[in-house]
């Protein structure tokens, strides 16, 4: 439609002066008040609208409620009205509203962005904290935005943030019109219940300023892909790198505030943007602040070099291909029973990927319809949202061959745990004597590993040089964790393709795909071997907290190992039959090692540093332990210790994140995974941690066929 014919109309009493932008229901012009001589921005539903009634009714409801909700952080509305455009057409319902004169959130972003700058931490908070009390206000009026973002925080002349465009608010309790238009939104500030199409409360507007802050804060979003449906994906199913990953100079109070905005379950965020801004409050107050200034948005204003600081000063980590899930995320809380004294658990490195509410095809159909929506009506009041950066592209691996395997999955004769946990015993140090199997030297220099370089992550096998890279798997969700067992003729692997994550296991060839458990109302994750390949050892919730179970290599059998309050995960199964895995509990953010035989009894707790230690692999011999550990700037490196927790000594650490490590059969070696220049890389190093080498790009948590 050509706007610019209609400047100079007279709608009611608005003459209109520009057009400024077209959003999901509405263009919005500049026009003035010709009775109070001021200017006013005047929303006007689009013609192909005005003729649904869902639409003009909740036009009309966005007036109204938005009327009534008087604050200084919430955009004014004037009058209500309908007018034709032009001779002969339908009148079109219109509302005219405070106009807003300096500019946008994101565009103030955006030039930060440009000049290398971030602002303070604490006009961060206070600016967060400003939208937070315009939420609180909307929220006890039961008015949830539903589309919070940088471009619809609008920022007056006097550096205050003003909150805009409620016209996909959703006021609950009304009809059915919740269901309409249920997955607008903008994809990087989208929580993960909207993305699944369900029903939003004020906790979802929470974690869209969650987002907001933690762009502030880094100078990037906690999300960023190549596509819409891809960061639809991630905000479902990933976890952000944590925050004080991006600015390690920030205090815990302002990181904790972050990290709780951006839990995927909403029992686990604030409740309440009361909670928030209390919270907000007690961050200001140890970093420094004597508490919340309303002066500190006026930067917004001017963004003088002085008043910012650069963000060249901090170490940024990569944020193309993460981390994959590794440690399932606590399930919703319920009432902890009576704990032992255990130590601090684990942070969210290894995100969880949630069953979703809906059966994954919907997820994806979702996801294609939300993309679709936004390209319609992805246009914003005052200015388009920026587009999320290219990921970049590494150099084409060699030699990829796909694989389809045939589907046969088996039928899981799980048998329920006993009641009954396991007495504990003391723990006893026996150091282990046996030897591992002895590899077919043809397979010996193979190693599995995961890549998204399709869309999703597949199973890879290639040989230890990097070459011959064969894909396994190949369908349209994630398959991920493979472990290959110690003869080397098959791989575990995790795989959400039922619709929840299952195990399951494939030849190395690519042959003789099977399903080994079948759980469609828990998580079934991170398996591994034990070292004959008899038996597969993996994590689950079907207790609702998520511990350790062992079942036979065909899937029958099913029983349960470990019966705590902790989360357990990431295994690995000794020569000698012990368990190693990390574990924490629910109350705090690290990872401590823990060892276990595998009939529940011996439990012995290897680490209790107060940080994160967590991955633990045993050597072949099953005399040292590889792990992950926290140093320096949250950077983790790569670790080994004895088997009963001694002697623990770094063998490597760079500028970047390092994860996913395993041995050599003959334990000669190790390959690791590197986050560096927005990918994940594999490299092979000594075991002595000497000769660093990179083997293949865009390619991640490998595992030696043995």
């Amino acid at each position: 439609m050509n706007t610019e014919k209609f400047i100079g109309q007279i709608i009611g009493r608005y003459r209109i002066v520009r057009h400024i932008a077209r959003g999901g229901m509405a263009d919005v012009y500049e026009a003035e008040d010709v009775d109070l001589k001021r200017k006013v921005a005047l929303k006007i539903m689009l013609d192909a609208l005005a003729e649904d009634s869902q639409f003009v009714l909740r036009f009309r409801r966005e007036a109204q409620t938005v009327a009534r909700l008087d604050h200084p952080n919430i955009v004014q509305i004037y009058t209500v009205g309908e007018a034709a455009m032009r001779a002969g057409a339908a009148e079109r319902p219109y509302i005219a509203m405070q106009y807003i004169e300096g500019g946008s959130l994101r565009e103030k972003l955006q030039e930060l962005a440009r000049r290398g700058k971030l602002l303070t931490t604490e006009q961060a908070l206070n600016i967060t904290r400003q939208i937070a009390e315009a939420l609180a206000m909307a929220h006890k009026a039961n008015v949830i935005h539903r589309d919070l973002k940088p471009s619809n925080v609008l920022i007056r002349p006097d550096g205050r943030p003003v909150l805009v465009d409620l016209g996909i608010a959703v006021v609950e309790g009304v009809s059915k019109l919740t269901q309409t238009g249920a997955i607008i939104g903008t994809p990087h500030y989208m929580s993960p219940e909207q993305v699944k199409g369900e029903r939003l409360d004020g906790r979802s507007d929470l974690y869209s300023l969650g987002v907001i802050l933690y762009e502030m804060l880094a100078g990037i979003r906690p999300f960023e892909a190549d596509s819409s449906v891809a960061v639809l994906h991630q905000q479902v199913y990933e976890e952000p790198v944590p925050m004080q990953k991006r600015r390690p100079d920030l205090p815990p109070p302002v990181t904790a505030v972050v990290a709780k905005s951006l839990q995927k379950e909403p029992s686990r965020r604030f409740q309440q943007a009361d909670e928030m801004i209390a919270a907000i409050d007690q961050a200001l107050q140890m970093g420094g602040a004597r508490g919340p200034n309303p002066q500190a948005t006026s930067v917004l204003t001017h963004l003088s070099d002085s008043s910012l600081i650069s963000r060249q000063q901090f170490v940024q980590v990569p944020t193309g291909e993460r981390e994959p899930p590794r440690q399932p995320a606590p399930a919703p809380q319920r009432a902890p029973p009576q704990r032992t004294a255990v130590p601090a658990p684990p942070p969210a490195r290894e995100a969880e990927r949630r069953r979703p509410a809906v059966p994954v095809w919907a997820i994806v159909t979702m996801a294609v319809l939300a993309a679709a929506v936004i390209l319609m009506f992805g246009s914003q009041l005052f200015g388009g949202e920026e587009a999320p950066p290219a990921v970049d592209e590494a150099t084409a691996v060699p030699q990829i061959v796909v694989m389809t395997p045939t589907d046969a999955p088996t039928t899981d004769t799980a048998v329920p745990p006993t009641d009954a946990p396991p007495t504990d015993v003391p723990p006893t140090d026996v150091p282990p004597t046996a030897v591992p199997p002895t590899a077919t030297p043809s397979l010996q220099n193979k190693i599995a590993f995961q890549s998204n370089r399709d869309g999703d992550f597949e199973i890879y096998i290639m040989n230890s040089d990097g070459t011959n890279q064969i894909q396994l798997t190949n369908n349209s969700v994630d398959d991920n964790y493979p472990v290959a067992s110690l003869d080397g003729s098959r791989i575990l692997f995790e795989s959400f393709r039922d619709g929840n994550w299952e195990v399951y296991a494939i030849n190395v060839d690519g042959t003789g795909l099977t399903r080994l458990t079948n759980a469609p109302d828990s998580k079934d994750r991170l398996p591994t071997w034990s070292p004959d390949g008899r038996q597969v050892a993996f994590i689950s919730d079907r207790d609702g907290d998520y511990d350790i179970y062992i079942m036979n290599a065909d899937g029958s059998n099913v029983r349960q190992v470990t019966y705590t309050d902790r989360r357990e995960g990431h295994m690995s199964w000794s020569v000698d039959n012990r368990l190693v895995y990390n574990a924490g509990t629910w109350d705090d953010d690290t990872w401590e090692i823990y060892t276990i035989d595998t009939n529940g009894q011996n439990q012995r707790q290897l680490t209790s540093n107060g940080i994160s230690d967590w991955a633990p692999e045993w050597s072949p011999d099953g005399r040292t332990i590889l792990y992950l550990t926290v140093v320096g700037n949250d950077d983790p490196a790569i670790f080994v210790m004895n088997a009963d927790g001694s002697n623990s000594r770094m063998l490597y650490n760079s500028q970047y994140y390092e994860w996913g490590a395993d041995w050599a059969a003959d334990g000669s070696q190790i390959v690791f995974t590197k986050d560096e220049n927005n990918l994940a890389n594999l490299y092979i190093m000594n075991a002595d941690g000497s000769n660093v080498r990179l083997i293949s790009s865009r390619a991640g948590y490998p595992s030696w066929v043995k």
